[in-house]
């Protein structure tokens, strides 16, 4: 998350330290992530010249960014969020 200098701890302190298996606030988590995709797409691409091809890589930080907060919805819609680990891979 380059682009708005910030990282995946934001969305998910819970992971500080790295430990394997996380219970986040998928709450929360979601929330950090709408928000993160606000800004990004608040972006002038034009000012991110300096990253190579920063359309292609917009995107596709756009479609994790779908991604992720999609997951976070399929956790937050169960009967019993907290049952759900997120597995964490540093």
């Amino acid at each position: 998350m380059r682009f708005i200098n910030r990282d995946i701890y934001y969305v998910i302190p819970e992971a500080k330290g790295d430990p394997q298996f996380i219970r986040p606030d998928w709450s929360a988590a979601k929330k950090r992530m709408i928000e993160l995709l606000d800004e990004f797409q608040k972006l002038d691409l034009k000012c991110l010249a300096e990253f190579g091809d920063p359309e292609r890589e917009f995107k596709d930080h756009i479609e994790n960014i779908m991604v992720i907060i999609e997951t976070f919805d399929f956790v937050l819609l169960q009967t019993n969020p907290k049952q759900f680990l997120l597995y964490w891979s540093a």
